[in-house]
């Protein structure tokens, strides 16, 4: 496998068109930003379970109905898809968490790669494929 891996960027320094992309150096990142994005990401997931359990185990049922038709009433409302604010978090939380997961591309041939078309990935990428599905609509740079 090593070998390999030499052979290729010696194909790479003579001219074909090898490419490595890494999360990490695409996106340099530092540790607090990491889990601070992570947090954000997955804390309002957390967030929301915990709410509707420490409702439903210590308010009135009534009162953990008005916490759910709250929640549904938030889930529906529509948001201003060109908010500063909104697109601000999204692109930092977007740009931190490239550089977080550990995820390197070997492409051998880059110009092989036309752009209008759509490449399939596998289901180990499915969770950052999806969490990313925001960012065609945002610069990272």
């Amino acid at each position: 496998m090593a070998e390999q891996m030499e052979e290729r960027h010696a194909a790479a320094e003579a001219g074909t068109a090898y490419r490595k992309f890494s999360g990490k150096d695409e996106f340099p990142s530092n540790m607090f930003n990491r889990i601070l994005a992570i947090a954000l990401w997955l804390g309002s997931l957390h967030f929301n379970f915990f709410l509707l359990l420490f409702s439903f185990l210590f308010l009135p049922f009534s009162k953990f109905l008005m916490v759910v038709g709250f929640l549904l009433v938030f889930m529906v409302l529509p948001l201003d898809p060109h908010s500063k604010f909104g697109r601000r978090l999204s692109r930092y939380i977007c740009k931190h968490l490239c550089s977080y997961f550990p995820i390197t591309l070997h492409v051998e041939h880059i110009h092989a790669f036309k752009s209008d078309r759509v490449y399939g990935l596998f289901p180990s990428f499915l969770l950052i494929y999806v969490m990313l599905s925001p960012v065609p609509c945002i610069s990272l740079a």
